[in-house]
């Protein structure tokens, strides 16, 4: 059997970031080391930029929650980058708690704002952004 679909990713130096992906973002495809490097000062690190679909040379592009309304439902407003997923979970205490998951997110083709709402917030919980998406 033979396959029409397949792709090749070429990753020369195995940092697990593409080649076409580290010249795009002015890396070294040939360096493993800028996989752990913060290029931008936002403190992420370039395979986490990978991940999220963020740009490892703006320091203002970062997964991050962008807006939380607390007027009656909470509603939690993200940057959704096109083609990822993800989940947002939320915790009733931050220290030691466990995250539990409030809603994921499904890939779309375009960039966008996405908007969550927790119909029945508990008193001090907290959110957090993850991706791609929890099972």
């Amino acid at each position: 059997m033979t396959s029409s679909n397949a792709v090749l990713i070429l990753d020369s130096d195995a940092d697990g970031l593409p080649d076409t992906w580290e010249f795009a973002h002015g890396l070294n495809a040939t360096n493993a080391a800028d996989a752990a490097l913060d290029s931008d000062g936002d403190t992420q690190l370039n395979w986490q930029e990978y991940v999220a679909g963020t740009d490892p040379q703006d320091g203002g592009s970062y997964l991050k929650v962008d807006q939380i309304t607390s007027s009656g439902p909470v509603s939690i407003q993200f940057a959704a980058v096109s083609n990822r997923t993800y989940t947002v979970q939320y915790a009733d205490v931050l220290a030691g708690g466990p995250w539990r998951k409030l809603a994921d997110v499904d890939a779309r083709a375009t960039n966008r704002i996405e908007t969550v709402t927790d119909p029945a917030p508990g008193a001090g919980r907290y959110y957090r952004l993850v991706v791609p998406k929890q099972e």
